[in-house]
């Protein structure tokens, strides 16, 4: 038997069977725990759209996948008459790979992005913010360069969907949110 008192217990409800136990402090007393804030409205709806933005972005694999003769045509002109079969088929087996490769990076960063947000890490409302910004200006991009209709229609969609979910990372109770969350533990 220890002369120390015993701790208190913890308060009712702080930990039942599925939760973890209380953090101790340094003098075996049970520190209170961090009120866990549900995100509000704005937030848990660009949560929501994030998990869309990363379905839309796996729909534009599958489309860029599916449309090799309009691409395999648009790279034809690109290239020029001049351009060799040989030439055509390296374009096309380039774009596939980085289709592939931009469309699964861009699925992991929706998911990342709504989970981090969900949560109202600070640092993923900026991240968000940059991607989101990055997108206006891909979609700026590909209407100098141009693309094939069915993709600059999915990617108007994405960036529409971005602007949408940054008005809502940026509202005023999404803000209170984010700084509630980020405030130093007790």
């Amino acid at each position: 038997m220890s002369d120390q008192p015993a701790p208190p217990p913890p308060p009712p409800g702080s930990a039942g069977p599925y939760q973890s136990a209380p953090q101790m402090s340094p003098d075996g007393y049970a520190a209170p725990p961090r009120a866990q804030l549900s995100p509000p409205k704005p937030v848990d709806l660009a949560v929501k759209l994030m998990y869309a933005g990363a379905a839309l972005s796996a729909v534009n694999i599958v489309v860029s996948l599916l449309s090799k003769s309009a691409i395999k045509d648009d790279i034809t002109d690109r290239l020029g008459n001049s351009a060799t079969q040989k030439e055509i088929d390296s374009a096309f087996a380039s774009f596939n790979v980085q289709t592939i490769f931009a469309g699964v990076i861009a699925v992991v960063l929706w998911v990342l992005m709504a989970r981090f947000n969900q949560l109202g890490k600070t640092w993923a409302r900026i991240v968000a913010t940059v991607l989101g910004g990055i997108s206006v200006l891909s979609l700026l991009a590909g209407l100098v360069v141009g693309t094939i209709p069915v993709l600059l229609v999915i990617q108007v969609l994405v960036v529409a969907l971005a602007v949408v979910i940054l008005v809502l990372l940026w509202k005023r109770e999404s803000s209170a949110y984010y700084k509630a969350q980020s405030a130093p533990r007790a």
